[in-house]
């Protein structure tokens, strides 16, 4: 009598994901006032390394650049506020609402 052996141990799964995970640099976070006066976040953009985009952000945004070291604790809050201003100046802001299945009917002919 034959015996064949088999190896039946469990192989090793293989990694699905061929995206590596990119490091996060930062957030920038949008809200909007109330009638209160309240600031209420309504989401956030994340700032991935490796993005040119998102790191010419994070470098204008963040004052831990070259040099910014000399900068005194009392004028940090000002120049990260002059350092928004002149990115929101930037900012382009737009509107498209979702399609409902009427937007989607096609004109008869």
């Amino acid at each position: 009598m034959a015996v064949v052996k088999r190896n039946t141990a469990a192989a090793p799964a293989a990694n699905t994901s061929e995206r590596s995970i990119k490091a996060t640099l930062g957030f920038l976070n949008v809200g909007i006032k109330t009638a209160a006066g309240k600031s209420v976040r309504i989401d956030s953009i994340r700032l991935m390394e490796g993005n040119e985009v998102h790191t010419q952000i994070f470098n204008g945004l963040n004052l831990q650049r070259a040099g910014d070291d000399k900068i005194a604790e009392a004028e940090t809050d000002a120049e990260k506020v002059k350092r928004l201003e002149s990115f929101i100046a930037l900012l382009e802001i737009s509107f498209n609402p979702s399609r409902t299945s009427e937007d989607n009917k096609i004109a008869l002919f």
